[in-house]
């Protein structure tokens, strides 16, 4: 018996690229995470990525001379860990009415010949939602006052820190004919932040997080969200 060229081969394992590098909503922390992707209905797929969140240490300090005055990664801890979980739900766009309207568009030509060879039902340009779910636990230092007396002491509290985030995107996955997978996407959406503080003293100046807009150390804040992911993996026959 025959296969068709479009025959579905459904799995994908990957690795999340972009979640190693440091993360605006994770001062000092840097994201390992791997998932999979399933081809359950034609053109439609589902894809999972869990992670483990760890402190980013001398790769945080090397970025964050670099961008001093921005503001992004001044929050600093002793130590940080977590654990991010993500869901997506994508629907990819059919091969040949994308091609012809790309032959008409100059940035989208560089994958015109990727889109014009692949023989995969979910290879090309899709589109769809994603829901997020990060957890991080920070240690983290204050200087308090030793009032009536002279100097200050270090007081060692923990921030804990729960994110959900909802995006819809649209992005292009790419498979090579021996299986080597790269997929990227842009979205937008929001994330709902939470945080409260375990043995924080009263007397301490207040930390900032994305902007200004919410304090990191305690209290909720829903935010507008853009996210991007490359993801490289590879797929089994």
């Amino acid at each position: 018996m025959g296969f068709a060229q479009d025959t579905i081969k459904p799995f994908i394992v990957k690795w999340v690229a972009s979640s190693f590098f440091p993360d605006i909503f994770v001062p000092d922390g840097i994201n390992i995470s791997l998932g999979a992707e399933y081809n359950y209905k034609k053109k439609n797929s589902i894809s999972c990525d869990i992670g483990y969140i760890i402190n980013s240490g001398n790769l945080n300090n090397f970025i964050e001379d670099r961008i001093i005055d921005i503001g992004i990664l001044k929050i600093k801890s002793n130590n940080i860990e977590g654990f991010t979980g993500n869901v997506e739900l994508r629907h990819y766009f059919k091969r040949d009415k994308l091609y012809d309207a790309q032959v008409f568009i100059p940035p989208f030509w560089p994958s015109l010949l990727q889109l014009k060879n692949t023989k995969n039902s979910i290879s090309g340009y899709y589109w769809g939602g994603n829901i997020n779910y990060q957890f991080t636990s920070a240690k983290r230092n204050q200087s308090i006052s030793n009032y009536p007396q002279p100097g200050y002491y270090d007081n060692l509290y923990t921030v804990n820190r729960s994110v959900i985030a909802l995006h819809c995107f649209i992005g292009f996955q790419s498979i090579r004919k021996k299986g080597f997978v790269l997929d990227q996407f842009f979205g937008i959406g929001a994330r709902f932040i939470t945080s409260y503080s375990i043995n924080k003293k009263a007397d301490s100046v207040t930390d900032y997080e994305i902007f200004g807009f919410k304090e990191y150390d305690s209290g909720y804040k829903l935010v507008p969200s853009i996210t991007y992911r490359l993801k490289i993996g590879w797929l089994f026959k």
